[in-house]
């Protein structure tokens, strides 16, 4: 079990440098999918609007964190908003295939939290319950 929860952390945390330094560097070195229609549109409006270079910086950054296994609830809080905004994109408007990829990065992201969630207990006690 501690084998996939460290396989997880590690191999969501470079798929998201990747993808991230993908979105930042002048000549990307993975294409980016040209999707057609309302996905189409959506990420052109992305790209265009620099949107897309804080999220691939969002991406580096929480992707480094989980790489080198320090300040990883962190890294988690950096990246997950960026997931789940990854598999909406392909539920809402990109729903022609179910690409491994965004599964698997949902699927990663979801193994790696659960492997954290001690971290994030506090944030789910009611106001003026702790102790201290």
């Amino acid at each position: 079990m501690k084998l996939i929860q460290v396989l997880s952390r590690l191999l969501l945390g470079a798929l998201m440098i990747a993808s991230g330094l993908n979105k930042l560097l002048p000549k990307p070195f993975m294409q980016i999918p040209d999707f057609g229609g309302d996905a189409g549109d959506f990420m052109r409006l992305l790209s265009k609007s620099g949107y897309l270079d804080v999220v691939g910086g969002l991406e580096v950054a929480g992707g480094l964190f989980l790489v080198t296994g320090f300040f990883v609830p962190l890294g988690l809080v950096l990246v997950g908003p960026v997931v789940v905004n990854i598999v909406l994109f392909h539920v809402l408007l990109d729903r022609a295939k179910l690409d491994p990829i965004w599964i698997g990065t949902g699927v990663l992201f979801a193994l790696a939290l659960g492997t954290h969630s001690g971290a994030f207990a506090p944030l789910f006690k009611p106001i003026g319950s702790s102790k201290g």
